[in-house]
Parts: structure tokens; C-alpha cells; sequence
């Protein structure tokens, strides 16, 4: 039954990430290739609360959470 307009979990993830940055004033098409990770990455995070995996969160979410010296 595949239509050709299902979206992949990569899909969705981008397609939230795209979404959650320009809520918040952001775009992605302009954004600097960093800040773009950040937002995709913020968006894996919600994906994985939403299927109630906080272990999986908190490691994507790990490599951003690193304080600058």
C-alpha cells in the first residue's frame, strides 16, 4: 500500500528539525552547518522521548552538551 508519499524515520527527523528551528526564528537554509546538526539533533531527541527512550536521548543529545573551555 505504499504510495510514495511515506516518510522515512530520517524524513521525519529532518522535516521536525526544519519546523522546530523556524519556530524559533531560525533558518535552516541559511543557518552554518553546526547550528543545522543542533537542530536535527534536538529533533532525534524529541522522536526518541516520544517513543519514551530517555537513555537514547541523553546520548544524542551528549556531544551538544559539552561546556567550551
Amino acid at each position: 500500500m505504499s504510495d510514495g508519499l511515506q516518510l522515512t524515520f530520517s524524513d521525519a527527523v529532518e522535516r521536525t528539525a526544519h519546523d522546530l528551528a523556524g519556530v524559533s526564528g531560525v533558518d535552516p537554509a541559511k543557518a552554518r552547518p553546526a547550528i543545522t546538526r543542533l537542530w536535527e539533533a534536538r529533533s532525534l531527541v524529541l522522536h526518541h522521548l516520544a517513543a519514551g527512550d530517555m537513555a537514547e536521548s541523553l546520548k544524542v543529545m551528549a556531544p551538544f552538551n559539552k561546556k567550551p573551555r
